[in-house]
């Protein structure tokens, strides 16, 4: 239960993300909202993580330390840039259900990298989602 609190915390969070990405990109390009954005979220996000489980990071292996370097280049780099730059040019309510269809990619990765087996609920999400995605872009 505590996870799902946690997802939705982060839900909001993303949410509330591209609220203000929509609301600062009005006065600067979405280029520099990434890169103020990053500096706070890297200034804030080190505090918490360092005070949560800091000991942790001097254990941290290189292959561990390469796959959440590769995390963060994901997420915030492309991710970051890529979804201001949407909501620059589509709005939040178009850009936000798009962007939500990460699932799908972490699914089918999980599957083909990671060889995780999909179950029926899975499948059925991610046929929603891609059904949903449909939606938002075709209007």
């Amino acid at each position: 239960m505590v996870g799902v609190l946690l997802a939705l915390c982060a839900a909001a969070g993303f949410g509330a993300t591209a609220f203000f990405a929509r609301l600062s990109i009005q006065h600067v390009r979405p280029t520099t909202g990434v890169i103020v954005s990053l500096i706070v979220g890297a200034a804030a996000t080190s505090v918490f993580a360092v005070a949560m489980d800091g000991a942790n990071l001097l254990s941290l292996g290189w292959i561990a330390f390469a796959l959440i370097f590769l995390a963060g280049i994901a997420s915030f780099v492309c991710g970051r840039l890529f979804n201001f730059i949407s909501v620059s040019k589509i709005g939040v309510s178009k850009s936000s259900p798009v962007v939500g269809a990460s699932p799908l990619f972490a699914v089918t990765m999980a599957v083909l990298i990671a060889g995780e087996s999909p179950n029926l609920l899975i499948i059925t999400g991610a046929a929603a989602i891609v059904v949903g995605v449909a939606v938002v872009v075709s209007r």
